[in-house]
């Protein structure tokens, strides 16, 4: 009999206990195709931030896997609804990918958090990855939660991907070359 009530009172506690969703980052759009020889190109970095989780600030790590395909250039506009963090100097992440906003809290579906901006050097694909450091200690990283001593959100981040393509009418060209090379 102890032990049913035991069981019950820690049902009816873990169904009690406030669900906390995670906060969703990702790439938009994704993928993104640009054309090689064509400048600069842009992508945003937006957030699904729960609304029972406002954020008050927030520092990311963002990852070309191929820098061969596409490089990131050092113009970073953050979002409209933060305030542009400078992070302190011994920090290793020196993307400028960091936003404030105080006194409030941001909550919100697609929360534009950047904008970032690359140059298409090659032909290919290569992913874009996102983390933070928040893990390990990094206190400049992660999603802060509104209110004191609440603490970093649980985030997912999603995997962003670029193609770089030839210009149409160098596609044109090499196809007007093999359909040659296939005659002889």
């Amino acid at each position: 009999m102890k032990m049913r009530l035991l069981c019950s009172a820690l049902m009816l506690s873990v169904v009690a206990a406030p669900a906390m969703a995670d906060i969703v980052v990702s790439f938009d759009p994704t993928p993104k195709t640009a054309v090689l020889g064509s400048g600069t190109f842009s992508i945003d970095i937006v957030a699904d931030i729960p609304g029972d989780e406002p954020i008050v600030g927030w520092g990311l790590d963002l990852d070309i896997v191929d820098p061969n395909i596409a490089i990131l250039e050092g113009t970073i506009q953050i979002g409209p609804s933060w305030t542009p963090a400078a992070l302190p100097t011994e920090n290793e992440d020196l993307d400028g990918l960091a936003g404030l906003a105080f006194p409030s809290g941001v909550t919100g579906t697609g929360v534009l958090l950047a904008t970032v901006y690359f140059t298409p050097v090659a032909l290919g694909t290569t992913d874009l990855l996102l983390s933070d450091d928040n893990a390990t200690g990094d206190l400049t990283e992660g999603f802060a939660l509104e209110g004191a001593g609440a603490g970093f959100a649980n985030v997912i981040y999603n995997v962003g991907q670029i193609h770089i393509v030839p210009e149409p009418a160098a596609l044109a060209l090499m196809l007007v070359a093999g359909a040659l090379l296939r005659r002889r």
